[in-house]
C-alpha cells in the first residue's frame, strides 16, 4: 500500500531542509510576535485527541497588497496565515484543516498507514511555531490524505492554491506552476459537480478564479469564457467586486493574447462585458 509519497512531484519530493532559506527577521516587535499566535482547540478527526495548535490573530498581520488569484502578499518575516492552515494531530500525526470532510470508513486502514508512515520521519510537533520546512511538509500531506479520503473539489483546490503561493513567496516558478495546476483542475471539477458551499465559496469567486488561472496559463479563450461568466451572472449585483474583479482581468486577457499574436485576436466572438 502506497505510503502517498508517490502522488507527490518528483522535484517536490526530494527537497530537504537545506533547501529553505532561513526566516527574515520579523518587522514586528518582540511582543507583538507573541501576541499574534495564538493556541486553538481541535479534535483530531482521526483519532478523536483533543489538541490545542497554533493560529495567527488576523488582527496583528495585513497584507501589503493582495494578487489578482487573492495570493496575500505580507512584508518579509512578518507571520503568513498560510503556514498555519493544516493542523497536525500531535497524537497520531493525521492532517486535516477546519472545513475537512469526514473520513470515509472504507478508507480508513490507508489514512492509518499513510500518517504511521509519515510520523516515523516527522517526529517533531506542528502544533507550535512553524519552520517553511514544516509548512511545506504539513501540506504535502494533507493533499496525500484529500486525496485518499476523496475530500471536496473545491478544498482540495484551496490546499493546491494556498501552497501554489508559498511557493511563489519563495520565487520558486516551478513548484508554484506545479500547484497551480492543480488548483485549476479542482477548481473545474467542483465546478462541474458543484460540491462548492455558497456560503464559503460563491460560484462566481468559483469561476473568477478559474478564469484568473486560465489566463495566468496563457488559456486566453478559456479565460475570457470564464470573466465573461462572472460578468453576465444572474447575483452580479449581489457580487459587484467579482464583477469589477472580472471586467479587468477580461481586459488584460484580451491584451496579452493580442500582444502574443502580433496585435491580431481571434476572440472576437466572445461577448464584451458590459
Amino acid at each position: 500500500m502506497s505510503d502517498g509519497t508517490d502522488q507527490i512531484p518528483e522535484q517536490v519530493r526530494g527537497m530537504g531542509q537545506g533547501d529553505y532559506p532561513p526566516p527574515e527577521k520579523s518587522q514586528l516587535d518582540e511582543g507583538s510576535q507573541l501576541e499574534v499566535l495564538y493556541d486553538k482547540k481541535f479534535v483530531c478527526p482521526l483519532c478523536q485527541a483533543a489538541f490545542t495548535s497554533k493560529k495567527i490573530r488576523s488582527r496583528y498581520v495585513k497584507p501589503i497588497r493582495i494578487e489578482t488569484d487573492f495570493c496575500q502578499v505580507f512584508s518579509p518575516g512578518d507571520p503568513n496565515p498560510l503556514h498555519y492552515f493544516v493542523i497536525i494531530c500531535p497524537k497520531c500525526s493525521y492532517g486535516f484543516f477546519e472545513d475537512s470532510s469526514r473520513i470515509p470508513a472504507h478508507v480508513r486502514g490507508q489514512v492509518e498507514k499513510v500518517v504511521g508512515d509519515w510520523r516515523l520521519s516527522h517526529t517533531k510537533s506542528f502544533c507550535q511555531e512553524r519552520t517553511l520546512f514544516d509548512v511545506i511538509a504539513a501540506y504535502l500531506l494533507a493533499l496525500t490524505l484529500a486525496d485518499i479520503i476523496h475530500e471536496n473539489h473545491i478544498n482540495r483546490a484551496g490546499l493546491n492554491i494556498r501552497l501554489a503561493w508559498l511557493f511563489r513567496a519563495q520565487k520558486d516558478s516551478m513548484r508554484e506552476e506545479t500547484y497551480l495546476k492543480e488548483a485549476l483542475r479542482h477548481y473545474e471539477q467542483s465546478y462541474i459537480h458543484g460540491d462548492f458551499a455558497p456560503s464559503n465559496t460563491s460560484e462566481m469567486q468559483l469561476l473568477y478564479m478559474t478564469g484568473e488561472l486560465h489566463r495566468r496559463f496563457k488559456n486566453y479563450r478559456e479565460a475570457i469564457r470564464c470573466f465573461s461568466m462572472v460578468v453576465h451572472h444572474e447575483d452580479k449585483s449581489r457580487y459587484r467586486k467579482f464583477v469589477t474583479l472580472a471586467r479587468d482581468q477580461w481586459t488584460l486577457a484580451r491584451e496579452e493574447h493580442k500582444q502574443e499574436n502580433d496585435g491580431k485576436t481571434d476572440l472576437t466572438e466572445v461577448a464584451k462585458p458590459h
